[in-house]
């Protein structure tokens, strides 16, 4: 990256001004336990891992994410649910930090019922490069009956 790209990219996210880019993050995939482990330490981010939770009411699904990472540079993340049925795909959540943690759950409702969906998430450098990358399927449940 030059100090021209730099520049460039700092101008588009006016919060940053006067925050110089880390050049050399590294790229690591994470290889956790799907949908509930912890990856590895970066430079950059530690990540302490993720989990997903399905759950219902009577008149829908809903997957819960928990997300628990900690960031020493620039990072965005994305979680995206990925219905395997008819491959539709939509972000349930996604957001930056800039030398800050973040443990939070991400809620996707109105899902179907009896439905599988891969879940990912992503955690990425300034650039676009994953730094973290985790996939799981959930199935949400049947729909409640009775009172």
């Amino acid at each position: 990256m030059t100090d021209r790209h730099a520049t460039d990219l700092l101008s588009r996210r006016p919060g940053l001004r006067g925050f110089v880019p880390r050049l050399a993050v590294p790229a690591v995939v994470a290889d956790g336990e799907p949908g509930g482990g912890a990856g590895p330490t970066t430079r950059c981010v530690t990540f302490n891992g993720w989990s997903n939770t399905a759950a219902c009411s009577r008149a829908w699904a809903a997957i819960s994410t928990r997300i628990d990472f900690r960031s020493a540079c620039y990072v965005t993340y994305t979680v995206t649910y990925a219905n395997n049925a008819t491959g539709d795909v939509f972000v349930g959540g996604s957001g930056q930090l800039l030398n800050s943690s973040f443990s939070g759950t991400v809620e996707a409702d109105f899902l179907d019922f009896s439905t599988s969906y891969t879940v990912t998430l992503t955690i990425a450098d300034q650039s676009g490069l994953a730094i973290v990358r985790e996939s799981a399927n959930v199935t949400t449940p049947t729909p409640k009956t009775g009172a």
